[in-house]
């Protein structure tokens, strides 16, 4: 079972498909890009696990917590330019009508009914093919490169299922604490891409 854990921190541990099966590590920013702005085909073939993120204040009502269980879903081009590159997108970990993560899942036709104990394991998403417009963030890293790349949901468009479905347990490790809310990280400097 993938990822249905209770999440308290932060985690850096990714689940990634390697070699054709799923693997839990801990995460590895420099094998990420943020691509150029353009429409691109992709494969989901990784996310981290679920982890709380301190959400801005200023959006935050009276009541409400003050963190947010989040996730990064992590894709590797298929076609084109940058072919095998890989890029992540953050979400909030929630798949109704008008979370970000279900309107990603919707339109890749990924199917969100609950399992027998009402819960959904993002383990579905592994496998999937598709395509969709990307945009560098205007927020720039030290090194003044775009800091993370943004999925245009409107753009996005499922284009192949899975041949099989992906599997994991998942081991618990102790939490790290570094949710500083980049939504994206960076290869190698020289990547080969225009700015």
């Amino acid at each position: 079972m993938g990822a249905t854990l209770t999440v308290n921190q932060t985690t850096s541990e990714m689940i990634r498909l390697v070699n054709g099966q799923l693997v839990q590590e801990s995460a590895q920013p420099n094998i990420y890009v943020v691509p150029p702005r353009g429409e691109y085909t992709f494969k989901v073939t990784g996310y981290a696990l679920p982890f709380q993120m301190k959400k801005d204040p200023k959006y935050v009502k009276p009541g409400e917590p003050e963190t947010q269980t989040m996730t990064r879903i992590e894709f590797t081009i298929t076609e084109g330019k940058g072919i095998g590159k890989m890029f992540t997108q953050m979400w909030g970990f929630a798949i109704g009508e008008r979370a970000n993560l279900g309107k990603f899942c919707r339109a890749m036709g990924v199917d969100l009914t609950p399992d027998d104990n009402g819960a959904w394991d993002l383990d579905r998403l592994i496998g999937y093919e598709g395509k969709g417009y990307v945009t560098p963030s205007e927020k720039l890293d030290e090194a003044g490169r775009p800091k993370y790349a943004n999925l245009s949901l409107d753009t996005v468009e499922g284009t192949a299922k899975p041949d099989r479905e992906y599997r994991i347990t998942i081991t618990e490790k102790a939490p790290a604490t570094n949710g500083n809310g980049s939504n994206g990280h960076h290869a190698a400097d020289n990547d080969g891409w225009p700015e």
